[in-house]
């Protein structure tokens, strides 16, 4: 039984209690004056008054420990819901991640098939009576077709230094005119490749033991800013 239930039971007692002293005494209750009936009737009541005070007194406390109890109940899921959230971002942020990566490594592999692969091979080496070296060599692309291609050296001239586009496979004759004898010399190589980037290669050419020039492969390109 709570406690509402107990107070509400022995105030019913006690109002029947009052009820039957008033039958049992109601030729003196007339007599009485209106003093007397007032204090009467405020002593009559004042257990029951007193009695639904304390009793609300204590269904008050009740109350407000289950507000708290419901409050910390809200806090105990607002910071669940905090930790979930923060979780959520963790796991957003990671497949964010994962996706960048993932575009990353499709950019780049796209960008690495969109490149030429430029090979320079010997096909003759000659030296005139007049002191000059003539060396025919043959440019090759075994790689993404490429375009603008512009061809210089760092010691002496060449055949040709502009090439429009060089397609997968295709070749051109380059001859190098050197004044003097060289054992080794550089040529560079820039060109558009396939995704429009301009780059730039270096081919090292050097004398081997037998005295012939042979041509090293490319270095990695870079990238040729304005």
């Amino acid at each position: 039984m709570t406690k509402t239930s107990a107070a509400a039971a022995v105030t019913i007692a006690w109002l029947l209690a009052g009820a039957l002293l008033v039958i049992l005494k109601f030729e003196p209750a007339k007599s009485m004056s209106l003093n007397e009936l007032g204090d009467f009737m405020a002593g009559f009541f004042s257990p029951v008054a007193f009695l639904w005070l304390v009793v609300g007194y204590f269904q008050q406390g009740e109350e407000l420990k289950l507000n708290t109890k419901a409050l910390e109940l809200q806090a105990n899921e607002l910071k669940q819901s905090v930790e979930q959230q923060k979780e959520l971002v963790e796991v957003t942020r990671a497949d964010m991640a994962i996706t960048k990566m993932a575009y990353e490594l499709e950019a780049e592999r796209e960008i690495r098939k969109a490149q030429p692969i430029l090979k320079l091979s010997t096909n003759s080496y000659n030296s005139s009576y007049d002191g000059i070296t003539v060396l025919e060599s043959i440019l090759i692309n075994d790689g993404h077709s490429c375009t603008s291609i512009t061809i210089s050296c760092n010691e002496g001239s060449l055949s040709q230094t502009e090439i429009a586009a060089m397609l997968n496979g295709s070749k051109k004759v380059i001859k190098y005119s050197f004044p003097t004898p060289t054992n080794t010399f550089s040529t560079h190589i820039s060109y558009l490749d396939g995704v429009g980037v301009k780059r730039r290669t270096v081919i090292e050419a050097v004398r081997n033991e037998a005295g012939s020039l042979l041509f090293l492969p490319a270095k990695e390109a870079t990238v040729e800013y304005a």
